[in-house]
């Protein structure tokens, strides 16, 4: 598939027995002829249209997508068994490397870079895909210092925060790999074990 392109499918059942674990869930869904992903990651409900949301596939060496893709899937609201996939964004075309979070406004999808390597030596970005004009633009990036490598640190989730803090706002992660703070233990007790760092952050887009 290349951008654009569109597959109709539809929904069909798994039995318990077939979901016993990975590898006869793969079997059974290959022999029901499923679609392949690469290496799905997040998806986000649309607020324009019934039925249809947006997820992240950050791609994977071998995979028919290495640097990823975001899809949208289309489920028809009067027949939820059916639905349709459709190619939104391609890394080959398009200016992006190994998405991973999503995000939705009423006018955009925000797509978070989770880059592997060779991806790495650049950093990692938050992008604006306007859903009225479909141009797709930057709007921010992980300020991963050194010794790590700039695509080392991602920004790992992104949720609209217009109602709460109005117009523009939006509510994100920094997962820093590699650095470590206090945080409760398996006992819940402050600071009595130490684990992966972190930030969450509020982002204003104009016009987002």
């Amino acid at each position: 598939m290349t951008k654009g392109d569109t597959v109709e499918g539809e929904f069909v059942p798994v039995s318990q027995a077939e979901n016993a674990n990975d590898v006869t869930l793969k079997a059974a869904a290959t022999a029901k002829g499923a679609f392949r992903f690469a290496r799905l990651e997040d998806a986000a409900v649309a607020f324009q249209k019934s039925g249809r949301l947006y997820f992240a596939d950050t791609g994977k060496a071998g995979e028919a997508t290495v640097n990823g893709r975001i899809y949208r899937l289309d489920i028809d609201p009067s027949d939820p068994t059916q639905a349709s996939v459709t190619v939104e964004l391609d890394s080959t075309v398009d200016d992006f490397a190994n998405p991973d979070n999503v995000g939705t406004s009423p006018q955009s999808l925000m797509i978070q870079e989770d880059r592997e390597n060779p991806n790495r030596l650049q950093y990692s970005r938050t992008l604006r895909y306007d859903l009225n004009d479909h141009s797709l633009t930057p709007v921010a990036r992980v300020n991963t210092p050194p010794p790590f490598l700039p695509g080392s640190w991602e920004g790992s989730g992104i949720f609209w925060a217009g109602n709460l803090l109005g117009g523009g706002w939006w509510l994100t992660t920094v997962q820093p790999h590699g650095l470590t703070a206090p945080q409760p233990g398996p006992t819940l007790t402050p600071n009595s074990s130490v684990g992966e760092d972190g930030q969450y952050d509020a982002l204003f887009v104009p016009g987002s």
